[in-house]
């Protein structure tokens, strides 16, 4: 969104054009973006649509430990806030708006708290602070000054309230996967840190005197630690790579499908998480049937890559044919049923270079959370050994 862009680019003056264009910002903010970029769409939508020049957002920074400004000022005393802050720990604990002609007056709080908002409110010449807090944690917080709008109106107040609402979700999945994305970097490190440990372990095993079979039992326990630690670090591989085919193609994936279409693709992509993390105890006797059963039907239906869409969907513990009475063939069957659903609606009228595209992306995806799965079960097994020498040592 372009924040010089004029007002009535936003709202030619109908409450529908608002409310369309505060839609299109919705589905927007909802995709998975960097937090620079959702701090910009957040910032240019604001701007326009209260038409104030004066506006930016605070936002943790680890390396100066304070709520620094964005976009980024000069970094002196006035454009960072501790976290100690007396007014950052009231609005905290008191998730709403507040103006600027509030602040001598603000219920249950102290001096501090009210000369601490009176200063952040002069500092940055604001008439209004939109605090983004989740469970009692502060996000960031929205200071808006210069407004030309009423910032007292219940239409104003609502609006900001969904956009405060949606911005908190967004910086707060944000700030987690550019977390998550430092855990996967290091988690090979890690592994090998753990693996090193054990093996610190078994040798203390070796040097005691309780057993006579002790050496015959470690090089058991050697062997059976190394064949989920090798998993952990084929499966931390394969999802370097996953991640960088999914991340590399969102913006063609755009381009290829449509918003609806976009929608049903995040659905399914849910479904198959769900499903390789729920459904256990896969079969493989007769994958080979399975596959064959259910490429049949997707082609029946016109649905493009039907072999590689069943052969995913089997390998994955996704599909199982009516007859099976256990919980595990009824969770397979209700997904996918649903799956069978999705796959037609994404599908459907996709042509052949769109559609091999977006079934790669998904299987990419599916690949993301099967390998984290074999993660979760390697690092059981190395748990359970862990058990298992420390009751008998």
């Amino acid at each position: 969104m372009n924040s010089n862009s004029t007002t009535d680019d936003y709202f030619p003056g109908t409450a529908q054009s608002e409310q369309q264009q505060l839609d299109a910002f919705k589905k927007s903010l909802i995709q998975l973006r960097p937090v620079q970029d959702i701090c910009q769409m957040v910032v240019a939508f604001l701007k326009d649509f209260l038409q104030a020049p004066n506006m930016g957002i605070y936002l943790w920074n680890e390396s100066s430990g304070a709520f620094t400004v964005w976009p980024e000022e000069a970094r002196d005393e006035q454009n960072r806030l501790m976290i100690y802050d007396p007014f950052l720990l009231y609005i905290s604990d008191h998730d709403r708006v507040f103006m600027a002609d509030q602040m001598a007056h603000l219920p249950d709080s102290d001096p501090e708290v009210r000369s601490g908002g009176q200063r952040l409110f002069a500092s940055k010449n604001a008439d209004m602070i939109v605090p983004l807090v989740l469970n009692q944690s502060l996000v960031g917080l929205i200071y808006v000054g210069q407004a030309q709008r009423d910032l007292h109106s219940e239409h104003i107040l609502r609006r900001i309230e969904e956009i405060r609402s949606l911005a908190v979700m967004a910086l707060s999945n944000a700030i987690l996967y550019s977390r998550l994305e430092g855990i996967l970097e290091h988690l090979e490190e890690k592994v090998k840190e753990r693996t090193r440990e054990l093996e610190n372990a078994q040798s203390q095993l070796v040097q005691s005197e309780k057993m006579a079979m002790l050496g015959v039992m470690v090089a058991g326990i050697a062997h059976e630690v190394n064949t989920p630690s090798g998993v952990i670090n084929g499966s931390v591989d394969n999802i370097e790579n996953n991640l960088g085919f999914v991340l590399s193609s969102l913006r063609q994936l755009r381009r290829s499908i449509s918003p609806e279409k976009m929608e049903i693709m995040f659905r399914t992509i849910r479904l198959v998480a769900v499903g390789v993390f729920t459904v256990r105890n896969r079969n493989v006797r007769d994958s080979f049937r399975r596959k064959k059963e259910l490429g049949a039907a997707l082609e029946e239906r016109g649905i493009p890559h039907s072999r590689d869409l069943a052969a995913f969907l089997v390998e994955n513990g996704l599909y199982a044919p009516a007859g099976g009475s256990d919980e595990t063939e009824e969770m397979r069957r209700f997904l996918g049923g649903i799956l069978m659903r999705g796959m037609i609606a994404l599908f459907g009228d996709l042509n052949a270079e769109d559609s091999k595209f977006v079934f790669k992306f998904l299987r990419e995806v599916g690949n993301c959370a099967r390998n984290l799965q074999n993660i979760r079960n390697s690092i059981r097994s190395i748990v359970r050994i862990v058990r298992a020498l420390k009751y008998y040592s």
